[in-house]
């Protein structure tokens, strides 16, 4: 999509019905003007990246059509020669045109996926997909499209390579190699997740010891240490321990050690939701002098979404047309490696948790005149191309609480499960709830719900 918003007119030759793609777009930092960032077209970074992709005759005739009087130097998806699209818009667009063909869930790059599938359907050879989709390594191309798990092109099993070999067997270098690895495989927030873990309580305990000989006594021993934590943190470093020992076997260093048996039993906690009252009383309040904040609390207090979905939420999500308000991103707080923390705003883990929240008549009432003079990409909950960060949010809505004389522990959380509870309550299907919400499935909302008695009498 990158690719798509830097072509220019230029970059199509129709004598001989070829694309050149040579130039992509990047978001960077703005270190002058209001906003923090914009976009600037840059060179692909290699040579082996710019190709001549062939048109077939049905896409040159569209393309002679709508492009064949642009000037030479205009961007193709704006017509103009100072102003390109950026990919937000194009994803945007995208989203919207998939839902009126009653396609729902799916990104952008299902299209390039879709592509090259058909290219290795139709017996093209491997090497010309990998230099039709820009690619530099062809087993890059052959783990995502063969036969292959989902895991494994995830990079959730990682193993040693040649430029990353060591004879040290100590676990402290071990999981260092193993998260130099995972860096480059998972999302940012999972990275960072495993960093700390292993930097603050891991490494501390077992780094010293050679993996092949860490006893089963050890492992106890650690499990102690965390007694302070609750056994769901314990039970997740036990699992990131159990990766270390997996990558670990793939270069030739075993530990025949179970660290399921080690697991703990969580405690299921009550779920806590307003009441009747509650709910009457700060849907009130927050009706009153609405403003941004009040509104984005309320949007969450009647659809579901989490605290960090609301912060990263812009205009361009809000579909008036469709009823609908379009999931995508989460503002996410993280940890860097020089032990500071900035704010990300990051995309969704998977497919499912992308997510198309329908939106009732009256929320759509209340919000078209506040949200109509805002620019495109503008956050919703600041009016500007500046977005708010979670722990503020909290702060504002303590201080709703306060006004409204309600209980000051009510959290985004409390507010979450009660949008699902009334759901439930009103006879809505565990399936429709479960993919609304970004569950994996119906079974962890019942696991979770089931046993709950809602406090709305």
């Amino acid at each position: 999509v990158a690719e798509l918003c830097a072509l220019k007119r230029s970059d199509i030759d129709f004598e001989k019905a070829v694309l050149h793609v040579s130039k992509t777009l990047i978001r960077v930092k703005n270190d002058n003007g209001e906003s923090l960032t914009k976009t600037e077209i840059f060179n692909l970074p290699e040579k082996a990246l710019v190709r001549d992709i062939p048109l077939n005759e049905a896409i040159l005739n569209i393309t002679k059509k709508r492009y064949y009087s642009f000037d030479e130097g205009s961007f193709l998806l704006t017509g103009k020669t100072d102003k390109s699209a950026y990919p937000e818009k194009v994803q945007y667009y995208f989203k919207k045109a998939a839902r009126e063909c009653n396609i729902h869930g799916v990104k952008f790059n299902v299209l390039r996926d879709t592509f090259a599938d058909r290219l290795i359907k139709s017996a093209i050879d491997i090497m010309v997909v990998r230099k039709y989709l820009g690619t530099t390594d062809a087993i890059t191309v052959i783990n995502r499209h063969n036969i292959k798990s989902a895991g494994k092109r995830r990079g959730k099993s990682v193993k040693r390579n040649d430029m990353n070999k060591t004879a040290s067997e100590l676990f402290s270098d071990l999981a260092g190699e193993w998260l130099k690895l995972v860096k480059e495989k998972t999302k940012p927030t999972t990275y960072s997740k495993y960093r700390r873990d292993c930097e603050k309580f891991i490494i501390p305990f077992l780094g010293n010891l050679k993996l092949a000989e860490i006893s089963g006594n050890d492992i106890n021993k650690f499990v102690e240490s965390l007694s302070e934590l609750a056994p769901s943190s314990i039970n997740a470093m036990l699992s990131e321990i159990n990766l270390v020992f997996t990558y670990a076997k793939s270069c030739g260093i075993k530990n025949s050690i179970d660290l399921g048996s080690f697991k703990l039993e969580s405690k299921k906690e009550a779920v806590r939701t307003l009441s009747v009252s509650e709910y009457s009383a700060f849907k009130k309040y927050l009706l009153s002098n609405i403003d941004l904040t009040k509104a984005g609390i309320l949007l969450l207090m009647e659809t579901g979404i989490k605290p960090g979905e609301l912060c990263a939420l812009k205009k361009r999500d809000i579909d008036f047309e469709n009823k609908l308000v379009h999931v995508e991103y989460t503002v996410q707080r993280l940890q860097t490696e020089e032990s500071k923390t900035e704010v990300l705003i990051t995309r969704l883990n998977g497919g499912n948790a992308v997510l198309d929240i329908p939106l009732s008549e009256e929320l759509l009432k209340l919000l078209f005149p506040l949200y109509e003079s805002l620019d495109f990409d503008s956050f919703i909950l600041t009016g500007t191309e500046k977005n708010t960060e979670v722990r503020a949010l909290s702060y504002r809505l303590k201080n709703c609480l306060a006004q409204c004389k309600l209980d000051k522990n009510i959290s985004f959380n409390i507010l979450r499960d009660s949008y699902i509870m009334r759901s439930l309550d009103s006879g809505e299907n565990l399936s429709v709830i479960a993919a609304l919400m970004g569950y994996s499935s119906p079974e962890q909302v019942k696991e979770r719900y089931d046993e709950c008695q809602m406090a709305l009498t």
